[in-house]
């Protein structure tokens, strides 16, 4: 696996085109030499492109040179197969699940928002209690303010995604339920770059050589300029 030395686009909101700018995915797969302009990178595993997506578009200008351009290259070589997207997913519900815990705690229902924060979620059978932990506590709120749509929401994308959903599935209800919630930029970013450290033992080559990557900051600054 291997990156082409091509100039750096300059990361714009919305997937790009050649000239104009790309997006994060879509900028790492015109590097990755994808012959196709796109925002499916190849390399980039499933449980990551939906969200980087959403934080790509979230982020003003400045933001999100701040936040995802000294991490361009972080979900390089992601794409290592089921297991490892299995891993992700883990992660992914246990984010999940703190975020409809606090969607809950912010409609009012600190016992069900205290008792799913409290959930250990380190494997696939630990679902089923986030799932039935989150939904029910929203079967009898009132959907007439905001904040209990939101809760409300949260404990359904929950739920959705510890049925028997893809692993590209579960990213996307991810996705929709940090826009709906309004995550933080940074926490999404976070959460994007834990992802990326999952099985990176595992992927040798991901890491670029220091020459490479100073080739493509002079390239990128060579742009600016």
């Amino acid at each position: 696996m291997s990156i082409d030395i091509r100039p750096i686009p300059r990361l714009i909101r919305g997937p790009g085109a050649p000239g104009k700018g790309a997006c994060w995915m879509s900028a790492i797969a015109f590097l990755s030499g994808q012959d196709k302009w796109t925002d499916d990178a190849k390399c980039v595993c499933p449980t990551i492109q939906p969200l980087a997506i959403l934080l790509n578009d979230r982020c003003d200008d400045e933001e999100r040179e701040r936040l995802i351009g000294p991490h361009l290259f972080a979900p390089y070589g992601t794409a290592q197969g089921a297991d490892i997207a299995k891993k992700r997913v883990v992660a992914i519900v246990r984010q999940a699940a703190t975020w409809a815990s606090q969607a809950l705690s912010a409609a009012g229902l600190e016992q069900a928002a205290e008792k799913l924060a409290r959930l250990p979620i380190n494997i696939p059978a630990d679902f089923f209690a986030a799932s039935k932990a989150a939904t029910s506590a929203t079967i009898n709120l009132s959907m007439e303010t905001e904040i209990n749509r939101k809760a409300a929401h949260a404990a359904l994308m929950v739920g959705g995604m510890t049925e028997k959903v893809t692993a590209e599935e579960a990213a996307r209800m991810a996705a929709r339920m940090a826009s709906t919630n309004r995550v933080p930029t940074i926490e999404l970013r976070d959460l994007i770059l834990r992802l990326c450290e999952i099985g990176r033992d595992e992927r040798p080559d991901v890491e670029l050589s220091r020459s490479l990557r100073e080739l493509c900051t002079i390239t990128k600054s060579a742009i600016k300029d």
